[in-house]
């Protein structure tokens, strides 16, 4: 038994010279726990619960409207909205999901083309950041890619808060 105690001691201490290790080499996450996992830095959100609620859906309406606006050129097997997520659909070219996420205040993204993201609102720039490191914003993200696909310049819009 004194064994077991002695090799789960150094299980322990080698997992936490670990997280010691990547901590300098990844300061803008945190680790959680004496586990192996990582999340992102959260900063403080700027909105109110409400405030955020409403900011969030007229941004979602507004992305709604844009995929509307150049459904010709994209071809979209489909384009919903439902409960807080914009889902669409481009069949061959993979799907897009676009939702809130309130417990953080933030805006989640999976992307065929660039895979999952998480997005911050940044009052200094009035954009939304990507927490991972980017360092584009969601508006100008989705723009790059959709602009790839309709081989167009297509310019995704950002609200101002109200």
């Amino acid at each position: 038994e004194y064994m077991g105690e002695e090799i789960m001691f150094r299980h322990t201490a080698r997992v936490v010279t670990s997280l010691a290790r990547a901590s300098i080499a990844r300061p803008h996450l945190s680790p959680i726990g004496t586990h192996q996992f990582w999340r992102p830095v959260v900063t403080a959100s700027p909105f109110s619960d409400s405030t955020y609620a409403s900011f969030i859906d007229k941004i979602l309406k507004n992305f709604e409207l844009e995929f509307e606006d150049i459904e010709y050129e994209l071809n979209p097997e489909e384009i919903r909205m439902s409960d807080g997520v914009l889902v669409v659909n481009l069949g061959s070219n993979g799907t897009y999901v676009i939702n809130k996420h309130s417990p953080t205040h933030q805006i989640w993204l999976s992307s065929p083309v660039s895979g999952p993201a998480h997005f911050s609102y940044d009052k200094t720039s009035g954009e939304w950041v990507n927490t991972r490191g980017s360092g584009l914003s969601l508006h100008k993200l989705l723009g790059q890619e959709i602009s790839k696909l309709v081989k167009k310049e297509i310019v995704f819009s950002c609200p101002p808060v109200s």
